[in-house]
Order: structure tokens, then sequence, then C-alpha cells
């Protein structure tokens, strides 16, 4: 079982309230994990911002798990965080469904038909696969799609984000919200399988919707700007709290 309900994402460059300087009042209010997203941010970069994070929590540090994003962007190429995910100690990766290795795929749902083999290969392998089960067992992944999710699934994801569920700036360039229905189909069909994948509804997620998204199906909320960017961080995360019944 997850144990977590509220999955803190940070985003230092569109933040109100910087991490560092609120991070250790949302510990102390409760919360349990966190991803350092930062894709911006060179390998030596994010290496310090990390460690910055880490001291903020002082003694809270292990009641809070944290992940490490699993890719950067640098130019347009993504490239592994792997190895300093292990080197500053964290939990966890997460990692973009998009990007997960291709060498398994979850089994179809009830009753749909085989999948026709892709007519040709990929024009090119990905640049970098993240880190394999096997080597960094605790992962969550990032998925958009049904599809997705059958591949968090398949490669045993401790849990998957899924989103954008309401429509967010942040996600605004990637094009409309997938909707709470396509959550709530993605969560009927991991409990028609025997999965226990436990699904996180990101984007757009503010305290009063939380209710809606645990009715279609998901076993908790992430967010970013509803906190860094609240007028009291803590107080915004007691609201999310209150709303889940625990963080």
């Amino acid at each position: 079982m997850l144990s977590f309900r509220f999955y803190l994402i940070t985003d230092h460059q569109n933040s109100r309230h910087k991490p560092p300087g609120v991070l250790a009042g949302l510990a102390e209010a409760g919360l349990r994990a966190l991803q350092v997203r930062e894709k911006t941010l060179s390998p030596a970069a994010l290496a310090a911002y990390a460690e910055t994070l880490i001291q903020s929590l002082g003694p809270r540090r292990r009641e809070v798990a944290l992940y490490l994003n699993s890719q950067n962007l640098e130019g347009k190429i993504l490239t592994d965080r792997s190895a300093t995910a292990r080197s500053l100690g964290f939990d966890g990766l997460h990692l973009v469904g998009g990007s997960l290795p291709p060498g398994r795929r979850a089994a179809p749902s009830p009753g749909s038909p085989p999948e026709s083999p892709p007519e040709s290969p990929p024009e090119s392998p990905p640049e970098s696969p993240p880190e394999s089960p096997p080597e960094f067992p605790r992962f969550g992944v990032s998925t958009h799609s049904l599809e997705e999710v059958r591949m968090a699934a398949d490669w045993g994801a401790e849990f998957a984000t899924f989103g954008p569920v309401f429509a967010t700036p942040s996600k605004a360039a990637y094009g409309d919200p997938v909707g709470l229905k396509a959550m709530e189909e993605a969560a009927r069909e991991l409990r028609a399988s025997g999965s226990s994948l436990p699904l996180i509804a990101l984007g757009g997620i503010t305290p009063e919707r939380v209710g809606e998204c645990l009715a279609a199906g998901a076993a908790g909320v992430a967010a970013i700007s509803a906190v860094w960017n609240a007028e009291h961080p803590v107080q915004a995360l007691e609201k999310f709290r209150d709303a889940l019944g625990g963080l």
C-alpha cells in the first residue's frame, strides 16, 4: 500500500515561495512525499539544489519519501539522473511514462483483441533509457493515457501520476486535459486486471477538487502551484490533508 496520499512536486522557476524556504514547515505539517522535478537544472546545479532541500528537511528527512524526476533537459536531449538520485540518498525515481523501456508491455484489458505489431520499428531508440526496476526498485511514473498506465503497471511501478486531469497553466502547451472520465476508465481497468497500482491525480488539483478525484478512482493527488503559489503554503497543505483524510 502506498505510504502517502499527497505528492508535492517542485518547480523552483515558477514558484512564489521557493521550496527550500518553506519545506521544513510543510514537513512539520505532515508532508510525506516530494518529487524534485527541476528538468532545466544541470547535473551540478541539481545536486546542489537537492542537497539544499534535504538539509532544509532536517530531522524530518526520513519521514518524507524523496523522488527525483529521472530525466533532465539539456538542449533537446533527455539525460538520466539515476546516479544523482543514488548519490544523494533519494528514496526513488520518477519516470516519464512515454520513455519506459520497450521490452515489456502490460497485458491487454479483458475482452480486448490482441494488439497488432507495429508496421515498422521506431526511427531511433531513446537517448537514455530510464533505470530498470531491479536497479532502482522504488519508482513512480508520469502517465497521460491508458496505454501508459498499463505500461507502468507492467513494470511494477509503486504508483503512477495521471493527468493533467484539469486545465493548468503548466500543462497548457501539451493540449487539453485528459479529464476525470479518462482517469476513471484507467482506474477501472486496473481493478479489472487485478493490478494494485495506485493512481495519483495531477493537473489543476485543488483541495476543492480532491473529492471528485477520489470518486473517480484516484488513490491520492499531486500538486505544484496549489501549494508553492498559495499565500500560505502550510495552510494550503493542511487543506489538502483535510480533504484527503491524511497526507
